[in-house]
């Protein structure tokens, strides 16, 4: 019931679902799939974003089992983590999923920072990003160390009110496989079936505590993004 009374029915969740084939295609072909999502699916809900608000973002990797999402929040006047929209990306190849994270941190505005997956395979994306955006990029290694130190703030946020998630049952269901271990609140090793019969491993609750745990915000409001 904490989870559900700080989603909102105004928050989008937008997907990307790569063909299979995607080896069959060229690089230009490729790229111009993921353009056309962008202007297609994205477009619209970034130009509801409030400019007058600081921006951040959290992004957890996945590539061929897992999904990678991508979450920007921006900061209300109350310091309340608000959410323009979510995006999923499934069977997404590793440089659309670049040309995409690009896409949107771009045009965040006011940004001051984000926090990225950087095991395994993640890893490049965070660093790519790290070199673009300097070293605002978190690049973040989870571990039991990792979610002693943040899952306590996390769980305040909702308790104060302070964040806002999507109502989507997939959304909910991510959180819900948050569990102590070792006296730790953290995301269980195991899978779900999300409502597109796919399987899901708590992924947008790995990605939301990213930005919402960030140490602390610019002391300066008069930030802009990076356009490099």
């Amino acid at each position: 019931m904490l989870i559900e009374s700080c989603m909102s029915a105004d928050v989008p969740l937008v997907r990307f679902v790569g063909k299979l084939t995607f080896l069959d295609r060229t690089p230009a072909e490729l790229r111009k799939e993921a353009d056309d999502f962008c202007h297609e699916k994205i477009d619209p809900h970034l130009a509801r974003i409030q400019p007058g608000l600081l921006s951040c973002f959290g992004d957890d990797f996945g590539r061929s089992d897992d999904i990678t999402v991508i979450w920007p929040m921006q900061i209300g006047k109350s310091l309340t983590r608000r959410t323009p929209f979510i995006v999923e990306l499934r069977n997404c190849p590793f440089e659309q999923q670049r040309q995409i994270l690009f896409y949107i941190v771009d045009r965040l505005p006011r940004f001051f920072g984000g926090a990225m997956d950087a095991r395994g395979n993640g890893q490049y994306l965070a660093e790519v990003a790290a070199q673009r955006y300097g070293a605002s990029v978190e690049q973040t290694m989870l571990s039991l160390e990792w979610y002693r130190d943040n899952m306590p703030r996390y769980k305040a946020a909702f308790e104060d009110g302070l964040i806002e998630l999507p109502k989507e049952p997939d959304i909910l269901a991510d959180h819900r496989i948050i569990r102590m271990e070792k006296g730790v609140a953290s995301i269980l090793d195991r899978r779900t079936q999300g409502d597109d019969g796919r399987q899901r491993h708590g992924d947008s609750a790995g990605t939301s505590v990213k930005p919402i745990t960030r140490r602390q915000l610019p002391a300066c409001h008069h930030l802009a993004a990076p356009r490099r």
